[in-house]
């Protein structure tokens, strides 16, 4: 028998690992999350939105705790920041700021970017929330 007959024989009785069936490459032995892609993300619902319009940028950050926590709680994965273009502000936009400055702290605040211009475009801010232990995807 020879080297080519023995790995059909072990292919077709282990079989070989599938995508999902690969390892972390950090030693534990747990499936590696699929990376995102734009249209996947794209593809997926809004499970909760946020209006800060008219909110001063303290209020904004109190609105965004809440918020935060409430879709920590419900399970969310995709989020909906409205913050708007920040065409009313006196120099730079306010809002889009500290949207900006808020996730960057928010340990549960994973990828993020702008929608397109039917959804908000720059004026709105999506992001996906990080997968907590235990927990699995929608």
């Amino acid at each position: 028998m020879d080297f080519g007959e023995i790995l059909k024989l072990w292919d077709a009785k282990a079989g070989t690992p599938s995508a999902a069936d690969a390892v972390r490459g950090d030693g534990k032995d747990e499936p590696r999350e699929r990376r995102l892609t734009k249209k996947d993300i794209d593809a997926l619902p809004v499970d909760a939105r946020l209006d800060l319009h008219g909110l001063t940028a303290a209020e904004a950050e109190d609105a965004l705790a809440s918020f935060f926590a409430a879709a920590e709680r419900g399970g969310c994965r995709k989020l909906m920041i409205v913050h708007g273009k920040g065409l009313h502000s006196a120099s730079e936009p306010v809002l889009a700021g500290v949207v900006r400055r808020w996730l960057e702290r928010r340990p549960s605040a994973g990828k993020s970017g702008h929608p397109d211009a039917a959804n908000g475009g720059n004026g709105a801010t999506w992001v996906l929330l990080k997968e907590r232990e235990g927990q699995r995807s929608r």
